[in-house]
């Protein structure tokens, strides 16, 4: 969990956005007890109970800040066994379960191996369209069904069901809390091509329920897990849209999301990492703090400067920051990608050499640059051939489009470009079915019929678009040329 920087008073991670505090309808009646509580679940079996049923159980649901309406312990069912209930009933009750063992597991309520064994079997055979009625509940739910694992030991248990659980409550693009637990725990168990293989869900929309929290904690456990798979340039793109969510308050996962991505995109790119301009200046400010030994990394070898490199990275201070930060180790692989670098630096300049002079320009040994060579060639970084006596290196400029991993790679373009068209047609009609957007175009039409094209504009001090934006009638008629 990552700690704030801020004060005790202020939270870092607010829901995203704000959401309005619950009311409690008049027509939702709190249960007596319980037993009264477990029998208004059980016969909620129509669309109108379950919505009723939603509603109740998340006013009982304790707050994360402020009283409860309900008493303590009445969302736990207590004195209540639900060990018993079969597996074909379990669809049925989903949304129950979900808030109690959410909050038997939480709060670790007697009964703790039952309670998880339960809840595993929940996620596997849970009913999708109850997970979709309660989003921010079965986020929790898998939080608590991770950590109650984890105390017990047990972490290798989870991984299948939660895999389940973030399957059954996937809604399209929109942005799933569920992903984040399910990343961590193939993180704790080193399941790194479990969870990479998820990576390629693509969310475009975010829900008014879901915590910044969930978000940051998503992009980080995704960019470290990218990167664990050498998949460097996915896990750039990650950690550095992590680092740049709006936000005013800094906090450490935050922080880590902005040190890893410099280092991911020094393995990446060879150059320094670019973050979002709308970052606030508190938030720059405290990234900036302890990065003095990644800015330098980052300068000095983007400019090619080995030596300044190399004394940048032994350097005690840097050694002691790396350590602590848990990045020695991507520390250590762009140490180990120098003689890539310099290959690529000298393919730009000769297309055919021998190993031996590459060699000696690179100053490595051979068989470090032959497998460098290799790997390069494997990823499909670069194309090239290590032929003859003595062995010629041969590097070839054109691409193979028609290969079979182009093949594949043109596909996943395909498919991504077909997503964002699609969710940019959905926010373009979205926008056009906006009310205010619709009465303030309205009002400038109005406004500018009534008192002239031009000037009632200028004195307001704005400045008149004409509708032939963006083509060219003539040197500097042209706005979109201007800057405007």
């Amino acid at each position: 969990m990552a700690h704030s920087e801020a004060g005790p008073s202020r939270a870092a991670h607010p829901a995203f956005p704000s959401v309005a505090p619950r009311v409690v309808p008049q027509s939702i009646h709190i249960p007596r007890n319980p037993a009264h509580l477990w029998k208004q679940i059980v016969d909620a079996r129509t669309p109108q109970l379950l919505a009723e049923l939603a509603t109740l159980l998340n006013i009982l649901a304790p707050p994360t800040d402020g009283p409860s309406e309900a008493p303590r312990g009445l969302l736990r069912l207590d004195g209540i066994d639900l060990t018993r209930i079969p597996d074909a009933q379990i669809p049925a009750l989903t949304l129950g379960l979900v808030y109690i063992l959410t909050e038997r597991l939480t709060h670790h309520a007697r009964g703790a191996g039952e309670n998880l064994d339960l809840a595993l079997r929940v996620c596997v055979g849970g009913n999708p369209e109850q997970f979709a009625r309660a989003p921010t509940r079965v986020t929790q739910f898998a939080w608590a069904v991770l950590r109650a694992a984890q105390k017990a030991k047990e972490t290798a248990r989870v991984i299948g069901p939660l895999q389940h659980l973030l399957r059954l409550s996937s809604n399209h693009s929109q942005f799933n809390g569920v992903h984040g637990a399910f990343l961590e725990t193939c993180l704790s168990l080193r399941a790194i091509d479990v969870g990479y293989q998820t990576l390629s869900i693509h969310y475009s929309n975010v829900a008014a329920y879901t915590n910044v929290l969930d978000v940051l904690t998503y992009y980080h456990h995704a960019g470290t897990i990218a990167a664990a798979s050498g998949d460097f340039a996915r896990a750039s793109e990650l950690l550095i849209f992590g680092a740049s969510i709006p936000g005013e308050t800094p906090s450490a996962i935050r922080i880590a999301c902005a040190k890893r991505a410099i280092l991911c995109e020094l393995l990446s790119t060879g150059r320094q990492a670019s973050f979002s301009r709308d970052v606030s200046q508190t938030m720059n400010r405290s990234i900036e703090k302890g990065m003095d030994p990644y800015r330098k990394l980052s300068m000095a070898f983007e400019k090619r400067l080995w030596d300044q490199v190399t004394d940048t990275v032994s350097n005690d201070n840097a050694v002691a920051t790396f350590a602590r930060d848990c990045n020695g180790g991507l520390v250590s692989q762009i140490m180990g990608s120098i003689p890539k670098r310099r290959i690529l630096d000298l393919r730009k300049t000769y297309s055919r050499l021998s190993l031996a002079d590459l060699v000696n320009k690179i100053h490595a040994p051979t068989e470090a640059v032959k497998a460098a060579i290799q790997d390069m060639v494997f990823r499909g970084e670069i194309r090239a051939t290590i032929d003859g006596t003595p062995e010629i290196v041969t590097f070839v400029d054109d691409d193979d489009y028609a290969s079979q991993q182009q093949m594949v790679q043109l596909m996943h373009a395909n498919l991504l470009a077909q997503s964002v068209n699609n969710d940019l047609l959905y926010s373009n009609r979205a926008m056009l079915l906006n009310r205010k957007l619709l009465q303030k175009r309205m009002d400038k039409i109005e406004n500018k019929d009534k008192r002239g094209p031009t000037e009632p504009l200028k004195s307001r001090g704005e400045f008149e678009i004409t509708d032939d934006i963006g083509q060219v009638r003539g040197v500097g008629s042209n706005y979109a040329d201007m800057g405007f």
